[in-house]
């Protein structure tokens, strides 16, 4: 799919913030009347950051003139940084725009309004984002009897290695059915994800892919940043974090990018 194929898609489904423009070279204009906001019965996200934390950022924000801009910290016009845009972080915004289109026109799950305020609570006692229980959402449709193929279950779908690395029973009692005992797990995990990686993109991809890949992936392309590895990835993943930013700005209206850190340091490895 071509740049102005992907700027089609865009413009159908978001209204994007004039970003810094130091020259034209680093913006992409599209008329304001081809691009709505998300919404859902009149309630529009915020104008905050939907992809960000790379050096790069796209926002939703009405706007009289439409524009699709990046900026790094270094030089915005940069032909390097533009290339990088287009094969690092594009794809990326695109997948999150349609995840967002898709999403728009769904409600949570039914069991959302009792299962949330105790999983966020446990995400809370772990110094965990609340937030980011949301990820059950998209792991298991906030379902605690499910099961995948791969031998994950429960609401945030632990494998039988990482269930026990962070002290869930998987015999006679499985604990990843609990949606308490799995929650406080997840929370313990991403902390240790988020204390190795240093960003909850990293660290979600770690959480989908395993940090043994996400860690590799990083060396073998001296990367700092998930858009960097995002290409070489599992299509589950490069799908994975889009899918979550986009939940978060659905259910929460917050970005993945603006989550502050944990506020406790973890004590599991």
């Amino acid at each position: 799919m071509t740049l102005r194929q992907n700027i089609g898609w865009l413009a159908g489904v978001v209204t994007i913030m004039t970003l810094p423009r130091p020259t034209d070279a680093g913006v992409m204009v599209v008329p304001a009347s081809q691009m709505p906001s998300i919404s859902r019965e009149g309630e529009a996200l915020p104008g905050m950051p939907l992809c960000s934390g790379d050096g790069f950022e796209l926002a939703y924000k009405p706007a009289a003139e439409g524009r699709l801009g990046w900026h790094t910290a270094e030089d915005p016009s940069d032909a390097d940084e533009a290339d990088r845009f287009r094969t690092n972080r594009w794809p990326q915004i695109v997948r999150s725009v349609q995840w967002a289109r898709r999403l728009a026109r769904t409600e949570a799950p039914v069991q959302a309004t009792a299962l949330m305020p105790k999983l966020k609570a446990t995400f809370i006692e772990e110094g965990i984002p609340p937030e980011l229980v949301w990820i059950a959402e998209v792991e298991s449709q906030l379902d605690p009897g499910a099961e995948s193929a791969s031998g994950a279950r429960g609401l945030f779908q632990f494998k039988p290695a990482a269930a026990k690395r962070f002290g869930l029973l998987t015999r006679e009692t499985d604990d990843r059915h609990s949606p308490e005992k799995s929650a406080r797990a997840a929370a313990r995990y991403l902390a240790v994800l988020y204390k190795r990686f240093g960003n909850w993109h990293l660290a979600l991809a770690g959480y989908n892919a395993g940090e043994g890949l996400v860690d590799r992936l990083l060396k073998q392309h001296h990367a700092t940043t998930f858009g960097e590895i995002a290409p070489y990835l599992p299509e589950q993943t490069q799908d994975y974090i889009p899918r979550v930013t986009a939940t978060l700005a659905l259910r929460e209206k917050v970005w993945l990018s603006a989550l502050p850190s944990p506020t406790i340091s973890p004590t599991w490895n």
